[in-house]
This record gives structure tokens, sequence and C-alpha cells, in this order.
């Protein structure tokens, strides 16, 4: 918030330098945990299913979402599409009852009813304003 307040001449950050300095200092700042690990000798690695839950995890929430998200704003623009972050616990709890064996419940089923219900009121609501 500094830099972006008060910007100093010599400190020249590209867009996706500050970035970087950050995920760095978070990399450093997370090493030392599975060392303190190895010397409890309590270190676990993920099963291969922990590495697919892994796998997926990088693949759809944290890259594929944010393209299609980002082709959806080119499309439709900035406003409808924000209402589409409404379906990530949708997304979240189909992958828990796909991939963790969660049992689908009653309140999952009202959740996914209030969200899409709200989505398809807001669109509808929309498109009838223009």
């Amino acid at each position: 918030m500094c830099i972006a307040q008060f910007p100093c001449p010599y400190w020249n950050f590209a867009s996706g330098s500050l970035f970087t300095v950050f995920a760095i200092g978070a990399l450093v700042a997370a090493l030392p945990l599975p060392l303190f690990e190895v010397w409890l000798g309590n270190l676990q690695w993920p099963t291969p299913r922990g590495w697919v839950l892994v796998v997926l995890v990088i693949l759809f929430p944290s890259f594929l979402a944010h393209v299609f998200f980002i082709k959806g704003v080119a499309i439709i623009g900035p406003g409808r599409a924000s209402i589409f972050f409404n379906l990530v616990p949708i997304f979240a709890a189909l992958i828990a009852v796909t991939y963790l064996g969660e049992h689908f419940q009653g309140f999952h089923a009202v959740s996914l009813g209030l969200v899409l219900g709200g989505i398809g009121l807001s669109e509808w609501v929309k498109r009838n304003e223009l």
C-alpha cells in the first residue's frame, strides 16, 4: 500500500515483479515447515489421491477458472460476469463430493438451489430491464 500511495522514483516495479517478490517471500517462509516436520519425524507425503487433488486444485480453481472468467468478462461484460463468482462454493462442494467422498446432503441441495436461483433471478431481471 505504501508503494502505491507514495511512489519512490528509485523503485520501478514492473507489474509482475512485485508479485514475484511476494511469492518468493512466501516460499522462503514456508520452507522451514517441512524441515521441522522431518526433524520431528512426522513428515507425511501425500498419497496418490492427494497428488491428484493437488493437480485438480492447480488446474481448475487456480488456472481454468480464471481463464474462463476473463473470457466471460470479455463476452458479457464485468457487471454480468461478476455474479458468477457465486458459483465458487458450488464447484468446491462438487469436488468434495466427487473426489473426497463427501455425502451430498440437504444443505448442499438448498445452497445449490439458492445460488442458481439467485444467478437466474439476477440474469432474468437484467434481461427484462434492457
